[in-house]
């Protein structure tokens, strides 16, 4: 039966090919009956003299008939519980299993790691529970891995779990169910080369410069949420000409924007205060190392008018 599918890479496809196995030959065993009985009947009645025309049908055999209801239902429930245990165990994801953010909108896939990188294949380790956390940016789609048994909608608005275990290290076809969406791959690493995968996407500064890396922070980091680049004054101050700049505390102390102020912005936050604005930023210490926090000054001059001065003067 399984060599009509695609090979199993999960733990779970098995349980879920024997069920389909169970439900299959019960569904042959009732045609079969069905067709026999029909045969069987055609042969046995059919009209042989014209004097039988109208000849009166014998009683009915409420045993037969109980029989038979009986045995359609049998038939039915089985092939219901069949994997109900199973539907149950796909729709519960394991505590504290490693997650992953699918998002599906037209002519894309999107997946968030651990971490924040994206990409636009799905990457898993063997041997550890992955829980795929469903949503959808548009329409409904569907997320079908052959290899894995498992096909779920996508709605928009909500999120749908599922999860898996992948048994074996190699790449599968993940595929949608439109033409609005194109089809992907699902990659599976040993335990060290997913740790090994993982860390070199993470590191943004093997491929980004540090301004680079320093706009991506921002927006990684939910900067854009309270501080906008434009002059735009939102809950906290925008960032726009900041750098190399002056204000004026909550304490009336002025302030200059350099680095050892950015540095202090981002690990306490509320040490410094701009007046006209709450102590309401959330200490970023131990979520951002010391390259980072370069990389988001250095990104920071290019949108101030007054580094390149600041810059200058300090060369003096």
């Amino acid at each position: 039966m399984s060599a009509w599918f695609p090979p199993e890479a999960s733990y779970q496809a098995a349980a879920l090919d024997r069920a389909f196995a169970w439900i299959w030959f019960g569904a042959v065993l009732a045609v079969v009956l069905v067709v026999g009985l029909a045969v069987t009947y055609v042969i046995q009645f059919q009209r042989r003299e014209e004097s039988e025309v109208g000849a009166a049908a014998g009683p009915i055999d409420r045993r037969l008939r109980a029989a038979w209801v009986v045995g359609a239902l049998a038939l039915a429930i089985s092939a219901f519980a069949a994997d109900f245990s199973g539907f149950f165990d796909q729709s519960v994801p394991p505590y504290l299993a490693t997650q992953i953010e699918v998002t599906a909108r037209r002519g894309a896939w999107e997946f968030q790691y651990p971490g924040g990188h994206v990409a636009d294949t799905l990457h898993a380790p063997v041997d550890q529970n992955i829980q795929l956390n469903l949503h959808s940016e548009d329409i409904p789609h569907s997320f079908t891995v052959p290899a894995l048994r498992i096909h779920e909608g996508i709605l928009p608005g909500r999120t749908t779990r599922t999860w898996f275990v992948a048994d074996r290290a190699d790449t599968f076809e993940l595929r949608g169910n439109s033409r609005d969406i194109p089809g992907t791959a699902l990659i599976t690493h040993t335990p060290a080369g997913y740790d090994q995968w993982l860390a070199s996407v993470t590191d943004i500064f093997l491929t980004m410069t540090p301004v680079e890396a320093g706009e991506y922070l921002y927006g990684r980091l939910g900067c854009k949420v309270c501080h906008s680049t434009d002059g735009t004054k939102i809950t906290g101050p925008s960032l726009r000409d900041v750098f190399g700049n002056t204000f004026e505390s909550t304490t009336g102390a002025m302030v200059l924007v350099d680095d050892a102020h950015v540095r202090e912005s981002l690990l306490e936050p509320n040490a410094s205060v701009r007046a006209g604005f709450e102590p309401v930023m959330t200490p970023f210490a131990g979520k951002v190392d010391d390259q980072e926090i370069d990389a988001i000054i250095a990104w920071l001059k290019t949108i101030s008018s007054f580094a390149e001065a600041m810059v200058e003067e300090e060369a003096n």
